[in-house]
């Protein structure tokens, strides 16, 4: 019961142990207990130590032996359990499992009556519908998830309005995707993500062919410390300036891009 409780208290800060030692004596116990409610616990937070270490086929394989143990009415366990399931499945590229696991999350997001994990299940299916081009599905999805979302998560809001963004760019709608990457920006409190959003900021400016606006948010979005973001940026600087016959200007931005690429 001990070594549950303090794995419990270590997820609850968000300081999961680097070893899953702990958990397993808890695991053992309540196997001999038949205590089906904390074994399948134990199994969850056994899979999250795994999931956070990023051996992901052993998270996979103990949050599908909590769910053999998972009881009927833990609807808060069958969330966690499908929301976890359902990113890793996403990472690993296995579509039909994520949309089973999302949707499963969803669900139980809804039975629990919790608009916050109700709008974070909206969150993860669109990211579903997204990488296999329904689009419209996944801004069905994004603006159930603004509707819903308490007022004061302003992070899970700007998200929202951000990936709202991204659908208007592809759907060849700048105006409404600088109106929402506009709300986005000023929701986020987070300096790091907010260097991301001004580059889609600028990529609203491109499309709407204002390039000065352009330029000016991808030279902002330039101050990330993300290699990644600043891989994304310089690229797009790269293709800014080569449009424009500025060919020294874009080939310092390509070899920029490329300088990072090798470091990341």
């Amino acid at each position: 019961m001990y070594c549950l409780v303090l794995t419990e208290g270590q997820f609850k800060v968000d300081s999961l142990p680097s070893s899953d030692s702990i958990i397993n004596i808890a695991i053992k116990y309540y196997k001999t207990t038949n205590d089906s409610f904390k074994l399948a616990q134990s199994l969850y937070y056994k899979g999250k130590i795994y999931q956070q270490k990023k051996f992901l086929i052993e998270a996979v394989e103990c949050y599908h032996k909590a769910r053999k143990h998972v009881e009927q009415n833990n609807i808060e366990l069958k969330f966690l359990l499908n929301q976890d399931m359902g990113k890793i499945y996403h990472f690993k590229m296995m579509r039909e499992e994520e949309k089973e696991a999302k949707e499963n999350a969803l669900r139980c997001a809804k039975q629990l009556n919790d608009s916050l994990l109700t709008g974070q299940s909206l969150i993860e299916l669109s990211k579903y519908y997204n990488i296999t081009d329904s689009l419209r599905n996944s801004k069905e999805c994004l603006k159930q998830a603004l509707s819903i979302m308490p007022a004061s998560y302003y992070s899970e809001l700007a998200l929202i309005q951000a990936e709202l963004s991204k659908i208007h760019l592809a759907t060849h709608l700048p105006d409404s995707a600088l109106h929402f990457i506009n709300q986005a920006i000023s929701m986020e409190q987070d300096s790091m993500v907010l260097y991301d959003y001004y580059n889609l900021k600028a990529d609203a400016f491109y499309k709407l062919a204002q390039n000065d606006s352009a330029k000016y948010y991808f030279m902002r979005s330039l101050q990330s410390h993300s290699l990644r973001t600043k891989i994304t940026t310089y690229y797009d600087l790269f293709k800014l300036e080569e449009e424009f016959g500025k060919r020294d200007m874009a080939l310092s931005y390509l070899k920029a891009h490329v300088h990072y690429i090798r470091n990341f």
